[in-house]
């Protein structure tokens, strides 16, 4: 009896094995081949897992491949040489330095997120700054890589140095920025804080609208949002945390076309929980000087607009800057004919005063 259950056992074995193990003389997959069974249980495993092991050699190598391949983005910060501290800002200190012997400006930043700019890294347009790469490696180095302007922001020029703010200029740099704002609007990007200390001036003069610190994406549809930027630019929906939208960005534009022609800081001495409540409320816009020619002057009307809709986009801001400097010109130069006129009709009747003089003269001497 016990050599029975012996032999049974040893038989159930064998069929255990046979049904797990399968002869290399049976793995063809002919249908002429008699197939062995299988047991359900693991075979739909093993068949699911058949099917997904290409797709996921593929992507166990890509992961390899991207673990050995170094991003050119990450910039190891020793490569930076000659740093020199340029000023500090909201979002961290600021300097000057030198990568591949070539100048860049380097931005320090508290934390490893704030080096996430991927979105940011795809721009390139000649009025927004070019983003070359962030420095990670080092947990007290997290630093933002960018182009360097010799020139500095354009608020510091305002404010030190009016008598180089020509209309010739202004009619310049405002048109820049607009084609900056517009290009970033197109990739659905909204600033957040435009403003005349973000507004760089690089080599030929050549406008570089900077730090994205507060920037976002933005899916075409109003939406609330944290409270970001500074307060003097700031749109009344932005202080108000209501829902805003890329307008909000053209609302801070009005601000700084007006910093451009009466190069001021706007609300200059107010305190900032006044200007929140003042604008926020409607209550307050920059005055727009008597001397502002016209078409500057319907700008910032538009921009300035309570209900956000019915501000203009970039696109039509560049048509008015368009207009609005085409006006400027012909306005100076028929100036110019005027005084010229004047002028040639001094001489002239100058000169017709001097003709008669000299006959008096003449007569004068023949009568005596």
């Amino acid at each position: 009896m016990v050599r029975i259950q012996d032999e049974y056992a040893l038989h159930k074995l064998a069929n255990e094995n046979a049904v797990v193990n399968i002869p290399a003389a049976c793995q063809d997959s002919s249908p002429d081949t008699p197939q062995p069974a299988y047991d359900i249980k693991q075979g739909w495993m093993n068949g699911i897992f058949g099917c997904l092991r290409p797709v996921l050699s593929i992507i166990g190598k890509g992961v390899v491949e991207n673990r050995n391949t170094q991003d050119d983005w990450e910039i190891p910060f020793e490569q930076i040489t000659d740093l020199t501290f340029l000023g500090c800002g909201g979002q961290g200190a600021v300097f000057s330095g030198m990568l591949n012997n070539a100048p860049v400006a380097v931005k320090k930043v508290s934390e490893l997120k704030d080096t996430d700019i991927r979105n940011l890294r795809k721009l390139n347009h000649p009025n927004v700054v070019k983003f070359k790469g962030v420095c990670t490696q080092e947990p007290s180095c997290y630093c933002i890589i960018m182009e360097f302007c010799p020139y500095g922001p354009l608020f510091n020029l305002l404010k030190n140095q009016k008598n180089v703010v020509t209309i010739n200029r202004v009619v310049s740099w405002a048109k820049q920025i607009a084609n900056g704002m517009h290009y970033l609007h197109m990739h659905k990007i909204i600033h957040r804080d435009l403003k005349s200390p973000n507004v760089l001036i690089g080599d030929d003069e050549v406008i570089k609208i900077s730090d994205f610190g507060t920037s976002r994406t933005w899916n075409g549809v109003s939406e609330k949002m944290t409270f970001a930027g500074t307060v003097a630019w700031m749109a009344p929906e932005a202080i108000q945390e209501l829902a805003c939208s890329e307008k909000v960005d053209i609302w801070s534009f009005g601000i700084v076309l007006w910093e451009l022609l009466t190069c001021e800081v706007p609300y200059d001495g107010m305190e900032q929980s006044a200007i929140m409540y003042s604008v926020g409320s409607g209550k307050l816009k920059p005055p727009i000087p008597t001397t502002c020619p016209d078409g500057f002057k319907l700008i910032m009307q538009m921009c300035w607009k309570r209900n956000p809709r019915e501000r203009p986009s970039f696109k039509l801001i560049c048509n008015h800057l368009e207009i609005a400097s085409l006006n400027m010109k012909i306005k100076h130069s028929l100036k110019h004919k005027r005084v010229g006129s004047k002028k040639s009709n001094l001489r002239l009747h100058s000169f017709v005063n001097s003709c008669r003089n000299i006959k008096l003269n003449i007569s004068l001497k023949r009568s005596s």
